[in-house]
């Protein structure tokens, strides 16, 4: 028995690792700048896709409409006020046109890195403004003081590409472009993904 123990002592990775946690292939993290804000002050929130496993990933970044799933990628963000279950949020009001998914839409994740599906947003592309989720941005979602819950969603699990492009009447690519977004469609990882649960207080 004593030589049982010395052997465990002396050789601790012979023990079977129970409380090691595998990393998932992919995670999806959202934070803010800070936990505190005052009531009408939205937070800034970051979204980062990462990719921890061997193979590299192809995605779409969010698009004009994805808040709204009115198209896909889907790509937008839940909002509960803690405690409140009349609380709802008030989405932007916009026209029902949808600017056109474009191939400088799609992206390669190597294996290690991370994906902010908004790194392409206003002002760095003034037709994409809609990108981005824009209830976050109206500060009568955060006027009331109290702690928010604030989820991020994204999903690509979408095979019929006329569910990705947009609806801008009149306008049609090149055909040699619309070629060019087929083929890069095709590579696209089909995914769902959900983020951590993000809180602030708003106080």
């Amino acid at each position: 028995m004593k030589s049982i123990l010395l052997l465990v002592l002396l050789f601790p990775a012979l023990l079977p690792a129970q409380n090691k946690i595998p990393e998932e292939k992919y995670r999806c993290i959202i934070s803010a700048g800070k936990e505190i804000y005052q009531p009408g002050e939205s937070p800034k929130i970051v979204v980062e896709i990462k990719n921890n496993s061997a193979e590299p990933l192809f995605l779409a970044k969010a698009l004009d409409g994805s808040d709204y799933q009115w198209r896909f990628p889907h790509a937008y963000f839940t909002i509960t006020r803690i405690g409140d279950t009349s609380y709802r949020t008030k989405p932007a009001i916009r026209c029902g046109n949808v600017n056109d998914i474009r191939p400088a839409d799609f992206a390669d994740i190597p294996p290690g890195t991370t994906f902010n599906p908004y790194q392409v947003f206003y002002p760095t592309r003034t037709d994409n403004y809609y990108a981005f989720d824009n209830k976050l941005f109206n500060p009568d979602n955060f006027a009331q003081p109290g702690k928010y819950l604030i989820r991020f969603y994204y999903s690509t699990k979408e095979n019929d590409f006329k569910k990705w492009r947009g609806r801008m009447y009149g306008r049609e690519p090149d055909p040699a472009v619309y070629q060019e977004m087929l083929t890069l469609f095709a590579k696209v990882s089909r995914m769902e993904m959900v983020s951590n649960k993000l809180i602030i207080e708003v106080r």
